[in-house]
C-alpha cells in the first residue's frame, strides 16, 4: 500500500491445512490436527486500509477474480476454498 502497488494478496480458506488433511484421511482414515481457526479477514483488510473481496462459491469466483483485476491498490482476496477438491 505504501508503494501505491495494484496488488491482490490471494487466501485459498480452507479453515484446515487442506492437502494435509485429505493426505490424512487418505492414508489414515481420519485426521488430527489440521483443522485451523482463520483471522476475520476483512477486519484484518481494514486495519491495513486494503480493499477486501470474498469468494464464497465456484460460480462467484470468475466474476470475483475479474473484479479482482479491475481493482486499483491493494486487495485481500479470501477465496473460500471448501469448494475446492483436494488430491
Amino acid at each position: 500500500m505504501r508503494e501505491e502497488l495494484d496488488l491482490a494478496v490471494v487466501i485459498f480458506n480452507d479453515g484446515a491445512l487442506g492437502l494435509i488433511k485429505g493426505s490424512q484421511q487418505r492414508v489414515f482414515g481420519r485426521t488430527a490436527t489440521v483443522d485451523l481457526l482463520s483471522p476475520d479477514y476483512k477486519s484484518l483488510s481494514d486495519a491495513f486500509g486494503i480493499d477486501y473481496l470474498e469468494i464464497r462459491t465456484d460460480e462467484a469466483l470468475a466474476d470475483g477474480l475479474r473484479e479482482m483485476e479491475a481493482r486499483k491498490g491493494v486487495t485481500l482476496v479470501d477465496v473460500y476454498a471448501a469448494f475446492v477438491a483436494y488430491g
